[in-house]
Parts: structure tokens; C-alpha cells; sequence
């Protein structure tokens, strides 16, 4: 497995299963991230006014609410997250309603750990602002 280069990054895990987030964490926190979980949106919003978020790694739905109406936001509020969406239900129509929001990348269920790591790699290097688009598998 990939490890991540950038140490002492902080990524923060946004998912309605905690088992998903504690396998998904795990390869992040033993290569010396700071890795943080939200239970729900207030925690997600908290996280990201207490600490200096590097990546977002979230649900396409979190507790039942639609990431695209929390995007606006978060792309106003903190211009330079990067953000990663895992989805259950991958469609070129679900990209184009992302791109908008310079979406790092949009990784379809189940994750596959090795390539998250990969693209938080590479991710946690790139200037969000020179994102074209969303990308997919």
C-alpha cells in the first residue's frame, strides 16, 4: 500500500457508517495524518472552523442530505479544501452536477484503499483552484 508523504495533514472522514470511516482511517492515521471523523453536520462544520482541514473524504449523502447542497458552502467558506466524494451510485450526470464544486474526485463504493491513498497522495499536493473538474473512475 501507498503511504502519504505529507505528514501532519489533517483529513476529515464525513460518512453515515463508522465502520467505512474507522477502515478508511486507519490507512491515513498510521501515516501520521491527523485524521478526523464527523458524526453529523454540526461536527463537520465544527472540524472544519477548529481545525485547519486539509481534505474532505464524504459520502455522496450525509444523513440523508445531498453533499451538493452543503457544497456551495464549503467552496465559498473554505476555497482551498480538497474534497473527495465516495458514491454507491456512479453516473457521468452525478459528475457533471459535482464539477461545479472542483471536486478532487468522485470514488464509487466499495473504496479501494490503495487508490484513495493514492489520490490523497497526489490530492494533498494540487492547488484546488486549478482543478478543471471532477474526475472518476
Amino acid at each position: 500500500m501507498a503511504s502519504v508523504k505529507n505528514h501532519h495533514k489533517t483529513v476529515l472522514f464525513v460518512f453515515d457508517d463508522s465502520s467505512e470511516i474507522d477502515c478508511m482511517s486507519d490507512a491515513f492515521a498510521s501515516n501520521e495524518c491527523r485524521v478526523i471523523k464527523a458524526a453529523d453536520l454540526k461536527s463537520l462544520f465544527e472540524s472544519l472552523e477548529k481545525f485547519k482541514v486539509d481534505l474532505v473524504i464524504a459520502e455522496e449523502k450525509f444523513r440523508g442530505i445531498p453533499l451538493t447542497q452543503i457544497l456551495p458552502f464549503l467552496r465559498t467558506r473554505f476555497p482551498e479544501l480538497k474534497i473527495i466524494i465516495a458514491t454507491r451510485g456512479y453516473s457521468p450526470e452525478n459528475e457533471l452536477t459535482l464539477r461545479p464544486y472542483k471536486v478532487l474526485y468522485i470514488m464509487p463504493f466499495p473504496i479501494n484503499i490503495e487508490l484513495l491513498v493514492s489520490i490523497v497522495e497526489k490530492g494533498l499536493k494540487l492547488d484546488v483552484r486549478s482543478l478543471p473538474m471532477a474526475s472518476a473512475v
